[in-house]
């Protein structure tokens, strides 16, 4: 006797992936890329927030006004940025951990983008550089999503108006730190309109760079780049 009916194929089995929501899927997927070579930058593993200079986020911000004699004054190790952004939330859609104290996010180079030679990523440290206690934190309550879902991944560029100066630091054996002061926001001035090109959805956030060059040399290079740029009117710099 034959039974006419659908033929049932095997049991499909439900495998994590499919459980996953969609947001956490596209971390996986950007991990996925970072593993594949696609944007990993080289060396970045290796770097440590154990191992970074110390931030004292209590410490007062003043802004510095350049001149030469500021050249020849007492030494300073630090120059820090702020007022400004890390630009591409908009399609990262990783919103970095907002702890305590300020997490440190990693600047590197982005080797393989061929658009912009100078293109530099802000990558949140791996999940070891944290204390156990906030590895399952939700950074985004709307998406659900954990800081165990998107350590080590980037979450944005540097601004390519800065990427120039902050590339040769790296190249020269020195360290950038990012630290996000805000929450996602699309564009603001003066940076270019959300629907302009560069615009979108940016982070506002604080740069700390550690040259191993000649510090002060680099200090009066951001002088003269801000200056010569329309959104360096809304950054400060600050040394310490």
């Amino acid at each position: 006797m034959h039974h006419f009916g659908r033929i049932m194929g095997p049991k499909r089995k439900l495998t994590f992936a499919h459980r996953l929501s969609p947001e956490v899927k596209q971390t996986k997927v950007i991990s996925q890329k970072c593993k594949r070579g696609k944007r990993m930058s080289p060396g970045k593993s290796e770097r440590s927030l154990k191992d970074s200079p110390e931030y004292d986020p209590q410490a007062g911000v003043s802004e510095i006004t350049f001149t030469e004699s500021d050249y020849s004054g007492p030494d300073f190790s630090v120059i820090e940025l702020h007022k400004s952004v890390i630009k591409g939330y908009h399609a990262y859609k990783i919103r970095p951990p907002f702890t305590k104290q300020p997490t440190r996010l990693i600047v590197d180079r982005e080797y393989t983008n061929i658009k912009d030679l100078n293109a530099c990523l802000v990558w949140i440290p791996s999940l070891d550089q944290f204390p156990q206690n906030v590895h399952e934190m939700v950074t985004d309550t709307k998406r659900f999503i954990k800081l165990s879902d998107i350590a080590d991944l980037p979450i944005g560029h540097v601004p390519r108006s800065l990427a120039g100066l902050f590339r040769s630091v790296l190249d020269e054996g020195g360290e950038i730190f990012a630290e996000a002061t805000g929450e996602p926001v699309p564009s603001f001035p003066p940076w270019p309109a959300p629907n302009e090109e560069g615009g979108g959805v940016v982070l506002p956030a604080s740069y700390f760079i550690y040259a191993k060059q000649n510090i002060k040399m680099v200090s009066s290079q951001l002088k003269n780049l801000l200056n010569a740029l329309k959104e360096g009117s809304g950054m400060m710099v600050v040394l310490k």
